[in-house]
């Protein structure tokens, strides 16, 4: 449902969402000596068409990236990939747990967290970098 909203909002709009499996490689800081490789549950990418190479991997960088909890994955979510999306000049990160049925929202600026909301069941949560992007945490 989350996908289906976030292609509504952005129909018209130079952006596009996409979900996994879709490879982006993400550089830290923008060094190539620390270069990974992930596939977040749903990307908001621009540029994509000239920012993916004949492989299919995307080599930009996302404008907003979610992922959304398990229990084999909740650490690696939270702390690790967090660090990771932070320091590859992502604008933002939803972290949906579906389970416990709470969000957290992250907003990046220079490689700094600069705003986090968290959320709960029955809120509707709104994007930071696209005002009128809402969700309910539950649907």
């Amino acid at each position: 449902r989350l996908h289906i909203e976030m292609d509504r909002y952005l129909s018209g709009k130079p952006c596009d969402v996409f979900e996994s499996p879709f490879d982006a490689t993400l550089l830290r800081r923008g060094n190539k000596a620390f270069t990974n490789i992930v596939q977040p549950d749903l990307l908001v990418l621009c540029n994509w068409r000239s920012d993916t190479d004949e492989t299919g991997h995307y080599n930009g960088i996302p404008k907003l990236l979610v992922e959304v909890l398990s229990p084999g994955n909740t650490n690696k979510e939270m702390f690790t990939k967090l660090d990771l999306y932070r320091d590859s000049g992502i604008e933002e990160y939803w972290l949906m747990d579906p389970i416990k049925g709470n969000a957290i929202i992250y907003r990046f600026d220079d490689y700094k967290i600069v705003e986090t909301r968290a959320y709960n069941p029955n809120d509707v949560c709104e994007s930071m970098i696209y005002p009128g992007l809402t969700f309910k945490v539950l649907e």
